[in-house]
């Protein structure tokens, strides 16, 4: 998680998050100062989403969560750091 969060903070980045029944690919930015992810998510090729949520970190899972939600936290993997899988919570 430490290389992600060094290498992306503030960055535009290619994730993908890996550990649900269909994968999620986005390009997303974070912002751990602000403590904030915001970009496009892609469920499906007819399901897509804007991100603009708290962003928080548990252990080697990156949480999100909008408004009033309860977070939700995966490993993800991002393309710029090789094929090292992140966490994200």
């Amino acid at each position: 998680m430490d290389e992600l969060k060094a290498f992306a903070d503030g960055r535009l980045v290619t994730v993908a998050i890996l550990d649900l029944e269909k994968p999620v690919t986005g390009r997303n930015r974070l912002e751990l100062e602000q403590r904030t992810i915001t970009g496009k998510a892609e469920m499906s090729a007819a399901r897509r989403s804007t991100l603009n949520q708290k962003l928080t970190f548990k252990g080697d899972k990156a949480c999100s969560a909008g408004k009033g939600e309860k977070p939700s936290c995966h490993f993800i993997e991002s393309a710029a750091t090789s094929s090292t899988k992140f966490e994200m919570t």
